[in-house]
């Protein structure tokens, strides 16, 4: 499912990276946080909690799956591909 965060919400925790949750077999989450060319595990009950209420922050902002699959839409129409670079 994908869901678009528009720019006019401002910034939002998690806008820096990728944060993908892991749920184990025992059902324990796991915490996989990329950015900057860094990537990172966190498996510690405080870390996890704080990227679970920072995704389901993410979420709220969101837009709902129809309106993000019509900004995305949009988004392709008024899309003008770069010129190639001269190199």
């Amino acid at each position: 499912m994908i869901q678009v965060i528009p720019f006019d919400v401002g910034e939002y925790a998690g806008m820096s990276g990728t944060i993908i949750l892991l749920t184990l077999p025992d059902n324990s989450t796991t915490v996989y946080q990329e950015g900057g060319g860094i990537g990172e595990i966190f498996d510690d009950r405080e870390t996890v909690t704080r990227r679970l209420r920072d995704y389901d922050r993410m979420k709220a902002c969101a837009l709902s799956p129809e309106e993000s699959a019509a900004l995305i839409e949009a988004a392709m129409e008024n899309f003008k591909p770069c010129e190639p670079s001269q190199i």
